[in-house]
């Protein structure tokens, strides 16, 4: 599926780090809308020393289970998917911390896919997901049930 990516927005650092958008609704974007759905959080932060805005992406795990996850899948998605380098924290609060920020990203994932801004306790399966082919649903699923469920 074609996404419209017109509404997205670029910063001067992503335009100087060559950050990309997918044009496509691939099996690898609806896994990280997944793993972005169980355990990902977009943030939007003014700043107080100027007129400027941060665009935070944040994905969170457990410390000594996900680190794994994070390391081999996480961040090399976020590589692969818009040419970004995440960064990850370990240690806070028993957690594994991967984040990186983008304003075209941010732009991406809230106003193209629908992801909310914010906390999440409303969320739900964004449009595209649900109104895509079976393959797409499936990664969307396991992108979720990689971060969510336990067995």
């Amino acid at each position: 599926m074609k996404l419209d990516t017109s509404k997205v927005e670029f910063s001067k650092n992503d335009i100087k780090e060559n950050v990309k958008i997918p044009k496509y609704l691939t099996k690898e974007l609806a896994y990280f809308i997944g793993i972005h759905a169980g355990d990902g959080c977009i943030n939007l932060f003014k700043r107080k020393d100027c007129n400027t805005y941060d665009y935070n992406l944040l994905y969170y795990g457990h410390e000594i289970d996900e680190i794994e996850f994070h390391k081999k899948y996480v961040i090399p998605l976020i590589r692969d998917l818009f040419n970004k380098k995440a960064k990850m924290h370990i240690g806070y609060k028993t957690t594994v911390r991967t984040y990186f920020r983008s304003k075209a990203v941010f732009n991406f994932l809230t106003k193209v896919i629908g992801l909310p801004i914010g906390s999440k306790r409303n969320i739900d399966i964004p449009k595209l997901i649900k109104s895509s082919n079976l393959e797409i649903k499936k990664a969307f699923l396991k992108g979720l049930a990689d971060t969510e469920f336990c067995i």
